[in-house]
């Protein structure tokens, strides 16, 4: 889980996000992938991760997606994790709209590596405590918690519930 961790800061995580379409789900998390990225532009991001729907929907069932792509412009792995306030149509083999989606983001260079962070972030989202976790997640404060630390989320879930 560590590994997961280094993925994502507080900063690129967005409880209620509003999207109407698999397209401005992506971009949305292109805003967040590169705003602290100042060598990697939106459109490179979204570039990367449409080139990758392209070739098949990265949607894992349950209401669930993990896009994925390569930039040029990062020299590490990166995540991003939004909770959309409605899901969308995403062309799931499960017919089920995707609410939860975790973008990763490699370097040009890196091809086990990314393997390796969709396969772990896959294996996360696939416990479904995890996921009902998040799906409860007031905030982005929460969310990011509830993805990075068991015991964090479950300190956020009960502010939550008293806010």
């Amino acid at each position: 889980m560590n590994h997961l961790n280094e993925l994502i800061v507080p900063a690129r995580v967005l409880a209620n996000a509003k999207a109407d379409s698999r397209k401005r789900a992506l971009e949305v998390l292109s805003e967040l992938l590169s705003k602290d990225q100042p060598d990697l532009s939106q459109a490179e991001v979204m570039q990367g991760l449409v080139s990758r729907e392209r070739l098949g929907s990265t949607a894992i069932g349950g209401g669930i997606a993990v896009p994925h792509g390569r930039a040029a412009g990062i020299t590490q792995v990166i995540g991003a994790l939004i909770r959309l306030n409605d899901p969308v149509n995403y062309g799931a083999e499960d017919g089920v709209p995707v609410d939860l989606m975790f973008a990763i983001l490699v370097p040009l260079e890196c091809t086990e590596a990314h393997a390796q962070f969709v396969s772990q972030v896959t294996l996360r989202l696939s416990d479904p405590d995890v996921c009902r976790h998040l799906r409860e997640a007031k905030t982005s404060k929460a969310l990011y918690a509830c993805f990075a630390d068991d015991e964090a989320c479950a300190r956020e879930l009960r502010v939550g519930l008293h806010a």
